[in-house]
């Protein structure tokens, strides 16, 4: 349990440095055009999302180009009170979809399985799993 917990520990410290990094690297702090229609910065909002079949959700940008850096995000409510970032991929179906992202010079694509949840959180107090069968995804992408 301990390990788990220093593995996730460490997961967790890393990904605030990249984000305190691509905040000081790309400027994304003071906006930098970062919205819909961003040709820098793109930002898709929350967008609503399912597992009821599998199929491809596309987030359509004016980059381009192939972004450099891409985020997604999950949320159980549309206006994204708790935001979960989905940065790695974790070997059990609970943990939940996407099983692809792909970027290309004008938009992200988001493959979903209907075999799996939208997204899984795990809760390390408890060892338990909250999944979600739709919810809602923002993709921010950086130029």
């Amino acid at each position: 349990m301990k390990v788990w917990l220093t593995i996730l520990s460490l997961a967790v410290a890393a990904l605030l440095f990249l984000e305190a990094w691509q905040l000081s690297v790309l400027g994304t702090s003071k906006g930098a055009g970062c919205s819909a229609e961003g040709v820098e910065c793109f930002d898709s909002g929350f967008q609503p999302v399912n597992n009821s079949a599998s199929t491809t959700f596309f987030f359509r940008h004016k980059l381009g180009a192939v972004p450099r850096f891409v985020e997604l995000w999950f949320s159980p409510t549309s206006g994204g009170e708790h935001a979960y970032l989905i940065f790695w991929r974790f070997p059990r179906i609970e943990a939940g979809n996407p099983v692809v992202v792909e970027a290309r010079s004008d938009a992200i694509y988001v493959g979903m399985w209907s075999g799996q949840p939208v997204h899984g959180v795990f809760d390390p107090a408890t060892e338990k799993w909250t999944t979600y069968n739709q919810g809602f995804y923002r993709v921010v992408a950086y130029k």
